[in-house]
């Protein structure tokens, strides 16, 4: 049977590299710059960054301990590079984005077979807007978590393969050290934790329960040292993100992700209203669909090692899909219902791709051909985001993953979220007040964090009575 891009060599090199720059193509148009204006959540990474730069060491995203500040202090070393230009800040989540792309294929090639990683890849390289959109702004830890935890998941199925002992405390340590990094980044890598203990357990219970555990322990404290320095001096604070919230509240939660929050992150929604946007959800429906057909055939008529290949498939991208939506149902993640919160299921999504062309493909060797609807429906997706960003229908609320009519929520009259092109630009108003000799000003939180981003703190602006940031409220006192 042909590979699915069976091409002569040295031509069969050039695909993947030409998928991560289909992947590079389909983001750049959402950049600020070229696509829309910098986002005042955005923003606050770079004001993270310039408060590194003053020498101050942000531990977390202001008022939330569970987004640890990494990509902050990247953003800060770009900065000392170049200079404080706003764009810079989504240089870092961007390259992310497509280092995504490359390591999903190796998880998929590890689990599935040359086609089912290139197919994954694939998935995400063409992937829902919303993935594309938030994937590529820096938001401090969802697209490193995405990276981190394909990179937890590498690193398991290597454990989990690997029963010799030489190298295998090497790389514990290394497997605590990146859950580590990714439990400081944002409490999203547990579902990949999870999903690597449960792959441990299946293949090395011993390694679990053994001592050698041990080293993994060691490398997680390590990796998120930060944290614990942090919460150790406050209480704990993080840990209030663990209250499950009132008796009753999981069938409320559970009911939001199934009827609305997955069809937003699997690109049924359209991201300026919430709303089904047919275009995209009647090819995903059907490929999706056609996929779960072709794997389930395949399963029940393959006694081969193509069976085993797709079980490992089949276990990981579960597990990762199970613990990712039981953590929404039964933490705070689920109250609003915000889709961001299911991040790491777009790494599911893509193994259930990759497996469902594997599959498909051991019975017709055409089996790729069921994939079209899906890379259709996303296509159709995001070209339809970016019209809306174009035309100045997006809502400000769609980058940040809460939607303004998602879950049953909707502003009273008159108090809906500015669109995109509803949102001032800041050049007239820097203009001014630098005519005037104004160096500090009270602005809204969608014009003071832009403000002070944008003047590189030559001008302070705060939010009237909830400031988060004390140099800049005892600036303008």
């Amino acid at each position: 049977m042909r590979s699915l891009f069976a091409v002569p060599d040295p031509r069969r090199a050039l695909v993947l590299p030409a998928v991560l720059l289909l992947a590079a193509l389909i983001r750049l148009p959402f950049l600020p710059g070229v696509g829309r204006i910098v986002n005042s959540d955005d923003a606050m990474t770079g004001i993270m960054a310039l408060s590194i730069l003053r020498g101050e060491y942000p531990v977390f995203f202001p008022g939330q301990g569970y987004m640890g500040s990494l990509e902050a202090y990247a953003a800060a070393i770009l900065f000392w590079m170049f200079g404080p230009r706003p764009a810079l800040i989504y240089a870092v989540p961007f390259v992310l984005s497509i280092v995504v792309v490359g390591l999903s294929y190796r998880l998929g090639r590890n689990l599935l077979g040359e086609d089912g990683g290139l197919m994954t890849a694939l998935a995400l390289a063409l992937a829902p807007p919303f993935l594309v959109i938030f994937g590529s702004a820096p938001r401090l830890g969802y697209i490193e978590t995405l990276a981190l935890g394909t990179i937890l998941l590498l690193l398991g199925i290597r454990l989990a393969g690997n029963h010799r002992p030489r190298g295998e405390r090497s790389l514990l340590l290394i497997l605590g050290v990146v859950a580590g990094v990714g439990f400081w980044t944002n409490w999203l890598i547990a579902p990949y934790v999870g999903t690597v203990i449960v792959l441990l357990l299946r293949h090395r219970r011993r390694l679990v329960i053994g001592p050698g555990m041990g080293w993994a322990a060691l490398g997680f404290v390590a990796g998120s040292l930060p944290f614990w320095v942090f919460n150790f001096g406050h209480g704990f604070w993080s840990f209030a993100l663990l209250e499950s919230g009132p008796s009753g509240e999981t069938w409320p939660r559970a009911r939001r992700l199934f009827l609305e929050a997955l069809s937003y992150v699997a690109g049924m929604r359209n991201l300026s209203a919430g709303e089904w946007f047919p275009p995209s959800a009647v090819p995903l429906g059907a490929g999706y669909a056609l996929l779960l057909a072709g794997w389930i055939v395949a399963r029940r008529n393959d006694d081969g090692g193509n069976k085993e290949m797709l079980s490992a498939g089949t276990l990981t991208a579960g597990v990762l899909a199970g613990f990712t939506l039981l953590s929404f149902m039964l933490s705070r993640y689920g109250d609003l219902g915000a889709p961001r919160y299911i991040f790491p299921f777009y790494t599911a999504l893509a193994l259930f791709a990759g497996g469902g062309v594997s599959s498909a493909r051991t019975r017709w060797g055409r089996g790729w051909l069921l994939a079209l609807p899906i890379l259709a429906g996303n296509v159709a997706g995001v070209a339809g985001a970016y019209a809306d960003i174009r035309g100045g229908a997006m809502a400000a609320t769609a980058f940040a993953g809460n939607q303004v009519g998602f879950a049953g929520l909707r502003p009273p009259a008159g108090m809906e979220p500015a669109a995109e092109r509803e949102v001032p630009a800041l050049r007239p108003l820097v203009s001014f007040l630098e005519r005037k000799g104004i160096d500090s000003v009270i602005a809204d939180y969608g014009i003071s964090v832009r403000l002070t981003l944008e003047t590189a703190e030559r001008i302070v602006a705060v939010q009237p009575l909830r400031e988060k940031n004390p140099a800049y409220a005892a600036a303008v006192g």
